[in-house]
């Protein structure tokens, strides 16, 4: 029997329980611990989970987060390469930016016209707001300019993921005729900005600090490379050290990190990555896990802007169980929404931007109706080729003669 799909199941699976654990740290874990108002059973929970990982300053999260940048590194490069340079940066644009831009718009009414929420928003001090800080917060500049101003807390990823984007746009010609040359390039522009983390002052130290990341984006590619044959074994097996030894030199270096389970998140993910590929042949496509993947992206930028608010607001007028409850149906009710208006119509935008256009005279083409919800999903996860695999039977029991 023949299982074919259309998606990869098993990406779908990460991104949803990714962002879930991630709204879980923030919401549930992280504001009751730090206001003194934390359950015993959340607490038991993270004796046993967080703690013995080194995690309980940032939370198990941090394992999502480096996942999100495994998955990130494996299906951009097909992407681009389907897509070519210019419509991938404009398939990035649309599909970061607008949601992006609604979530600093919330965060900076928030911090300007509720003061207590705004010491629950993840910040940096002074609250800065003008349209040059909402502006700079949007395109991702916050992070690479000093000083710095943060307007969404979550955002960090989201300029690592484009230092990546443009990174891959550029070594793009190089990549469809040498790969591993081209991968190569990537790891030695780590390491060369790794090497001058402290030389050129401030400014190009935030460079550096993210830039440091993206050895994780890395080997979630060198897997794409590997396991669709692109490289051979021996140089993706290198890569893989280089890459994983670069992670650890930045954590040696401080280059951003603030405590000591970076390394140990990114191991986690990379063998939880590891392990859904190697599974993916019996995995189904299921409903649920479809729409969680599709509504990533805008819970994983709304939540804490949304929950936080309402957490801090509710903090003292009701239980703090019943607040975390309204926080987090609060939480996915905004992400329901800006996925709705927001998300996939910029997404649709884009992709109508970037239709051909039809010459005089030619003949028009009837299309059946496009599912955009679908069509993003699929983008998402890559549009790699259509996963048939065949399902071994049982061996027939031998008959008794």
């Amino acid at each position: 029997m023949k299982i074919t799909k259309s998606r990869v199941v098993f990406i779908d699976i990460c991104r949803a329980l990714g962002a879930v654990s991630v709204m879980y740290t923030h919401l549930v874990s992280q504001y009751p611990q730090h206001t003194g108002d934390r359950s015993r059973v959340v607490g038991w929970f993270e004796a046993i989970t967080s703690v013995p990982l080194h995690m309980d300053k940032q939370g198990f999260g941090q394992i999502a987060v480096a996942l999100f940048f495994v998955i990130s590194g494996f299906i951009s490069t097909p992407i681009a390469l389907k897509m070519g340079s210019m419509k991938f940066a404009v398939n990035r644009l649309f599909r970061l930016v607008p949601s992006l831009f609604i979530t600093v718009l919330l965060s900076a009414l928030v911090m300007a016209t509720i003061p207590v929420a705004a010491k629950a928003l993840p910040h940096t001090d002074p609250i800065d707001i003008s349209w040059v800080t909402i502006l700079t917060n949007t395109f991702f500049v916050n992070y690479l300019i000093v000083p710095q101003v943060v307007l969404v807390g979550v955002a960090w990823t989201l300029v690592i993921e484009a230092i990546y984007y443009f990174q891959l746009i550029v070594l793009l010609p190089l990549i469809r005729r040498a790969l591993w040359l081209a991968v190569g390039i990537e790891l030695l522009i780590v390491h060369i900005f790794l090497m001058t983390f402290k030389l050129f002052g401030p400014g190009w130290a935030l460079i550096a600090v993210n830039m440091s990341y993206l050895p994780a984006i890395i080997m979630g590619q060198l897997v794409w490379a590997l396991h669709f044959k692109k490289i051979p074994v021996w140089v993706g097996s290198l890569y893989l050290a280089a890459a994983w030894g670069l992670y650890v030199l930045a954590d040696n270096l401080g280059a951003g990190r603030i405590d000591k389970a970076y390394n140990l998140a990114l191991l986690f993910a990379f063998l939880i990555f590891l392990v859904g590929l190697f599974r993916e042949p019996v995995l189904k496509e299921r409903p649920i896990w479809t729409k969680l993947s599709e509504r990533t992206y805008s819970l994983y930028l709304l939540h804490a802007t949304v929950g936080l608010t309402v957490l801090s607001l509710l903090r003292g007028v009701i239980p703090m169980e019943l607040a975390l409850l309204l926080a987090i149906g609060a939480s996915i009710l905004a992400a329901e929404i800006n996925y709705r208006l927001v998300e996939r119509p910029a997404h649709e935008l884009g992709k109508r931007l970037l239709k051909p256009k039809r010459k005089p005279g030619a003949r028009l083409r009837t299309e059946e109706p496009v599912n955009v919800a679908a069509e993003v999903a699929s983008e998402i996860t890559a549009r790699l080729p259509r996963i048939t695999d065949e399902i071994p039977r049982s061996p027939a029991l031998p008959t008794r003669v």
